[in-house]
């Protein structure tokens, strides 16, 4: 779903978005897109095809005053880590929280720059075991 979520949205919104010669994309992807998780093969695949979109899209919709970025967080306080075996979550309060991730989007749909690609990451990541 990562991928045909992004695909579909994008599909949707781009029309819009260049009827009006202008918008913001702003996909979610992950540090898995780039750093191997054990046992998460199928979703680092996903996670980097949404970062190769993004960046495909974003050369191919600049001229059209479209901004094209991508977020890849760090580990966030999700279900994720209810259905992992393979990742300790002894103290959720060392990892990123939802709003840090809407804190990111804001901060770059309010700039007046261009952003790529944006990593953030938690102080204390939770480890592989």
């Amino acid at each position: 779903m990562n991928v045909k979520g992004l695909y579909l949205c994008r599909r949707y919104a781009l029309k819009l978005m260049l009827r009006l010669d202008k918008g913001d994309i702003i996909n979610i992807a992950s540090i898995a897109d780039k750093n191997a998780i054990p046992n998460a093969s199928l979703y680092c695949a996903t996670k980097h095809a949404v970062l190769g979109m993004t960046g495909a899209l974003m050369l191919e919709v600049r001229n059209h005053n479209i901004r094209v970025s991508s977020i890849s967080p760090g580990s966030v306080n999700t279900n994720f880590f209810d259905e992992s075996e393979n990742i300790l979550t002894s103290d959720r309060n060392t990892i990123l929280a939802s709003e840090d991730i809407a804190n990111a989007v804001w901060f770059i749909a309010k700039s007046r720059a261009d952003f790529n690609e944006i990593e953030v990451r938690p102080a204390n990541p939770v480890q592989s075991k």
